[in-house]
């Protein structure tokens, strides 16, 4: 109870003030405004990697492929996509 009063007075303190106001709920909600930091290794097939450049191109690669590998997981199907549409589409 004691806490939930003490913000209460601390909002209405910062009132007008959203620069305040904003550093305060930063404060309740526990945000830090620090840069996480990037691991700097990464397992990848069971290799350790630690090169920045290649880290990079392993990014690159995952996130680029991301659709087809989802494609690659659905079954094909011999419905048209029409079957799917329960009224008429003109456009």
């Amino acid at each position: 109870m004691a806490k939930k009063l003490y913000y209460k007075k601390r909002i209405e303190e910062t009132k007008g003030n959203v620069k305040q106001t904003w550093r305060l709920l930063n404060e309740i909600l526990n945000r830090n405004h620090k840069k996480k930091m990037l691991a700097k290794k990464f397992k990848v097939d069971g290799k350790e990697v630690s090169d920045p450049n290649q880290i990079a191109e392993l990014f690159c690669k995952y996130f680029s492929n991301v659709g087809p590998n989802l494609e690659n997981k659905i079954s094909p199907t011999h419905l048209s996509f029409w079957s799917f549409l329960k009224r008429n589409f003109v456009n």
